[in-house]
């Protein structure tokens, strides 16, 4: 099952107050477990399946609706991405296996094998003495998020180790009174449109004048929380837990004792979302770099950018 939040892409508004100055991988791309029976082992895109029968239906951040909804919908990038995936020759055969189709298929079946595909790719398989560990949160008995944790073998065979109450953090950016950094001063983030001036950095070092490419809003259900991290040097920013910093960790897996942005992270802490929605913007320039309250962090909208260009 996919999270499928309210998105909304904010009106273009040209700003001329500065100079002119975003594909996923097949999910079973990694190799094949070494094996002197190479022929009996199954691929990695059998191996998930083989997870996902032991534990249910997984719970991920849907790339068609986070950080937004994609142009064009689900429908219409199952078509323009299907050649690709059809062309991941272990993967589509594990795919039609599972959904017992034939060829030739029809719309509805693109879109179905599309849908597996990037439920595939949710799901991460990491190698450990011959075998490969997961961490996977699942919607569980009733619909609950469950966090279920274990291992599978090269052959298929599935060890649950724990199953505990999960959370699905998805990219869903900055508080809207966040401020960011722009040649005519902060603004908060729910303020900017495309076109407007924003600073940002580049593959230098040196900040520079850029414009906004994109800006938008994602609905936040009332449970969703923020993380704080407050700064040695002063600084402070809050942000959802999946949103990237400049070197790309994620705002959740920061500690105290961290280094960000040049400075020792003194507090971690989580505070609730009053607001009804969180919002990201996307800097022109090739970092996708811009400073949220004074602190450098990346776009989650170049995620975006990435899976059109796919």
């Amino acid at each position: 099952m996919r999270a499928r939040p309210a998105a909304a892409v904010a009106a273009a508004a040209f700003l001329a107050a500065c100079g002119s100055r975003a594909s996923q991988s097949a999910a079973g791309s990694a190799t094949r477990p070494a094996s002197p029976t190479a022929e009996a082992v199954p691929g990695l895109a059998d191996l998930k399946y083989r997870v996902i029968d032991a534990i249910g239906d997984i719970a991920f951040c849907d790339p068609d609706y986070y950080p937004l909804e994609r142009v064009g919908g689900e429908q219409a990038n199952a078509a323009r991405l299907l050649p690709a995936i059809m062309a991941d020759i272990t993967v589509y055969a594990a795919i039609r296996a599972h959904l017992h189709l034939a060829e030739p298929l029809t719309a509805d079946q693109h879109l179905a094998v599309y849908r597996q595909w990037k439920t595939l790719n949710a799901l991460s398989l990491q190698p450990r003495d011959g075998a490969f560990d997961f961490h996977q949160v699942t919607h569980g008995d009733s619909g609950r998020l469950t966090a279920v944790t274990g291992n599978v073998t090269a052959d298929g065979t599935v060890t649950v180790t724990s199953r505990e109450p999960g959370v699905l953090n998805c990219p869903i950016c900055l508080a809207p009174g966040t401020l960011i950094d722009t040649p005519l001063g902060p603004r908060r983030v729910a303020e900017l449109r495309a076109g407007m001036p924003v600073f940002t950095l580049d593959k230098g070092g040196r900040r520079l004048c850029a414009r906004i490419r994109l800006t938008g809003s994602s609905a936040v259900p009332p449970t969703h929380s923020m993380i704080r991290l407050a700064l040695a040097d002063g600084r402070s920013v809050a942000a959802s837990p999946g949103h990237p910093l400049a070197d790309g960790r994620h705002f959740s897996s920061v500690g105290t004792g961290d280094t960000v942005d040049g400075s020792r992270v003194i507090d971690v802490s989580r505070e609730a979302c009053t607001a009804r929605a969180t919002w990201d913007l996307l800097p022109s320039g090739p970092t996708g770099l811009y400073w949220a309250d004074g602190v450098l962090l990346a776009s989650t909208l170049a995620i975006r950018r990435a899976l059109q260009a796919a």
